[in-house]
């Protein structure tokens, strides 16, 4: 068994990962947190190259159709990346990103709370 730091720390470090695998793009910073059996994860600077490309070129509803479907896309590797790190399934996956801030918010709701050991 692990702690919650643990847990988000290895949680944070796989989905950097497979951000980088499935996207080619390695966000600057990516922040988790557990709260019962909810994962909450922050990714700064998640606007891969291309889109970058389309924003600059004047052609954002373009960016955000690409944006769209990157997310139907990838959402099957992060789950499954979620799934693999804490065992336990997922019941629910919403994520969201904003061309304007460079941010993506994803909420993960498990099947139930992970077992961990107290770190006091």
């Amino acid at each position: 068994m692990q702690t919650q730091e643990q847990l988000e720390q290895k949680l944070l470090a796989c989905i950097q990962d497979v951000y980088f695998k499935i996207l080619g793009h390695k966000p600057q910073q990516i922040s988790c947190k557990l709260v019962d059996k909810n994962l909450t994860v922050i990714i700064e600077d998640s606007i891969t190259q291309p889109e970058k490309l389309l924003i600059e070129s004047g052609k954002q509803d373009l960016a955000r159709q690409a944006r769209t479907n990157i997310h139907l896309a990838f959402e099957p590797y992060l789950k499954s990346t979620i799934e693999e790190v804490t065992a336990i399934p997922l019941t629910d996956l919403i994520s969201k990103s904003s061309l304007d801030t460079g941010r993506t918010s994803i909420v993960a709701i498990l099947a139930h709370a992970p077992e961990l050991i107290d770190s006091n």
